[in-house]
């Protein structure tokens, strides 16, 4: 058992040098360029409770009309 987990070990330690390795090949000006172009997250109420928020409030509004 030693030996698969040090083969773990030494895969993630090759994960993790790799992706270094990459972020710090690349460009300060690309890695900028990449943060802006992050999806937006959407609200937290959204993200908790779905579509049910924006229905009761479309539904609120049309009764108060």
């Amino acid at each position: 058992m030693a030996k698969s987990k040090s083969k773990k070990g030494d895969e993630l330690l090759l994960y993790v040098t790799e992706r270094v390795v990459e972020f710090a090949n690349t460009p300060r000006s690309v890695r900028k360029e990449a943060r802006s172009h992050r999806p937006v997250k959407e609200p937290w109420s959204v993200r908790w409770f779905g579509m049910l928020p924006l229905s009761i409030k479309i539904w609120r509004n049309s009764r108060h009309k």
